[in-house]
């Protein structure tokens, strides 16, 4: 039997999966690590970090699983997009690698601006200037770090990096390239007219290869660090959402995909390009067509934020547990169930949370608003609320922001006929129903819940001629899991919640500006 291998560089973790090329998933590990954040808005991690947590998740599954490392025969990895590594001629990393929700280059962003036009960076990328895109990240590294600028010989994005320390070749994909904002999206190639206006030298970022080319092998030093194969072909790969949207079956006009992540996505795939309005981002799909997705900054991150300060209601818990369970596998109990205990909190609680409404911008906020300046906000909060109805509304603001996206992408005139849900927040079946009533709309959850490196799988198995495309593929290693139906009542409810939800923002916007000044002005 041969077998495939798929790792995603995640912003929480490095995930891997092994499964046989007949789509039976053998097994997956994970390696989990933080985010260090030295100063505020900063979000940075240490690509060795990813590298050898990528080498303990390998050697991890091929210790569960038991199977001779020389029987698979193909490797992929897909990344966190934007994270953007420097290294130096020596292909050594420079400095901690800032991240896709990093907020630190606002005045890089303020200097695109002036300097090329919002307009004119449309026409060249296709896509809008924001702090994500690593063409700001690079503007920052020359502004605020000139000797680790003069260093410089290269940029790749994170699962470019692992491909690198596995393989010793440097290139991307146009899926990580177009995340640069450095690449022109509709002709396929890197946007030197860009780079040489802003006076940035074009050689520094690496070569792109297609997605699904087999364009590296397992070195002799990798394969005695993870126990690989020598000479084990490694795809190109692609984004980490490309590769979610792979490993749910998302491969044709008219679906779409919701990823709650530590960021909330929400993707649609299209095979055409059009001319975007830069509120959505477009990128490139594994298969050489397009992807376009709105990222909302907190996702999980903002219901994470309320479970660690809020917490949960573990009286009722604790009685249903044995009496004689150790402190911490009570813990463990609960860490592993949170989801679970959560729901039980908030099943009593109404759709709409009695008028409490939660904006997640707890790290700004990048669509359908590019804001960095945006703030959380509880607003409606009364004495009749208590943390039960706090954490319903979080769950109802993440769905509401993700709706905003959607909006725009029927705005731009694409037609979604079939919703996908995916991540971690969609283990919560409250939380998906609830979405399926916000966007008044059937969603489909699959079985996976390591989609980017089972599509990496998939992608390995087309490329190899065992399945003609990823369709056929998907009939494979793909099975429903759940269907979520929209409730008429909730849908009416949460309609008319939106429509404020919606307002807000805008009636929030220059208060939002002002509180940063404020920050600012007194170091806060």
């Amino acid at each position: 039997m041969n077998y495939l291998m798929g790792l995603c560089v995640g912003t929480s973790s490095i995930k891997a999966l092994l499964a046989n090329t007949k789509g039976k998933v053998i097994g997956t590990s994970e390696v989990k690590y933080g985010i260090d954040s030295p100063h505020p808005g900063w979000t940075e991690q240490k690509p060795e970090t990813w590298f050898n947590s990528s080498v303990k998740a390998v050697r991890d599954i091929l210790d569960f699983s038991a199977i001779n490392p020389d029987d698979i025969i193909s490797l992929g990895v897909s990344g966190q997009a934007h994270s953007t590594v420097f290294l130096d001629k020596e292909y050594k990393v420079i400095r901690p690698a800032p991240l896709w929700n990093d907020q630190r280059t606002i005045d890089e962003c303020r200097e695109l601006k002036e300097i090329i036009g919002e307009k004119e960076i449309l026409k060249l990328t296709s896509n809008n200037v924001t702090t994500s895109f690593s063409l700001t990240k690079i503007l920052w590294l020359r502004n605020n770090e000139p000797e680790n600028f003069k260093k410089l010989a290269w940029i790749c994005l994170s699962k470019d990096y692992i491909k690198l320390k596995l393989s010793g070749k440097l290139s991307t994909d146009p899926s990580d390239a177009a995340t640069t904002l450095c690449y022109d999206v509709k002709n396929y190639r890197w946007s030197t007219e860009l780079m040489d206006r802003l006076k940035l030298d074009p050689l520094i970022l690496p070569e792109v290869e297609p997605s699904d080319k087999f364009s590296a092998k397992i070195s002799k030093k990798a394969s005695f660090e993870t126990g690989l194969p020598e000479g084990l072909p490694i795809l190109t790969g692609a984004t980490d959402t490309s590769g979610e949207m792979l490993g749910n079956g998302v491969y044709r006009d008219g679906q779409a995909l919701v990823i709650l992540g530590t960021g909330g996505v929400f993707l649609v795939y299209h095979s055409n390009y059009y001319k975007s309005k830069g509120i959505l981002d477009m990128f490139r799909y594994p298969d050489g067509k397009y992807y376009s997705l709105g990222v909302t900054l907190s996702s999980s991150a903002s219901l994470m934020w309320g479970l660690n300060n809020l917490g949960l209601d573990l009286k009722s818990t604790e009685k249903k547990v044995a009496k004689n369970i150790k402190h911490l596998d009570f813990k463990k109990y609960v860490d592993s169930n949170k989801f679970k205990i959560l729901d039980s909190e908030i099943s009593g609680i109404l759709p709409g949370s009695n008028g409490l409404i939660f904006l997640p911008y707890l790290a700004g906020e990048r669509a359908p608003h590019a804001d960095p300046d945006a703030q959380g906000v509880l607003f409606g909060l009364n004495l009749q609320h208590d943390k039960r109805y706090i954490l319903r509304s979080i769950m109802e603001g993440v769905a509401f922001s993700q709706r905003d996206c959607i909006e725009v992408v029927k705005k731009e005139g694409f037609k979604i006929e079939e919703i996908i849900i995916s991540g971690g927040g969609a283990k919560n079946k409250i939380w998906c129903q609830m979405f399926s009533d916000i966007f008044n709309s059937r969603i489909i959850k699959m079985s996976t819940e390591e989609g980017p490196s089972l599509g990496m799988c998939m992608l390995g198995a087309v490329s190899l001629g065992i399945y003609g495309s990823i369709e056929e593929a998907s009939k494979r290693f793909l099975k429903i899991e759940n269907i979520y139906t929209p409730d008429e009542r909730n849908t009416e409810i949460y309609d008319k919640l939106y429509e404020v939800y919606h307002d807000l923002y805008f009636d929030l916007r220059k208060t939002f500006a002002k509180i940063q000044n404020f920050k600012k002005s007194f170091s806060i």
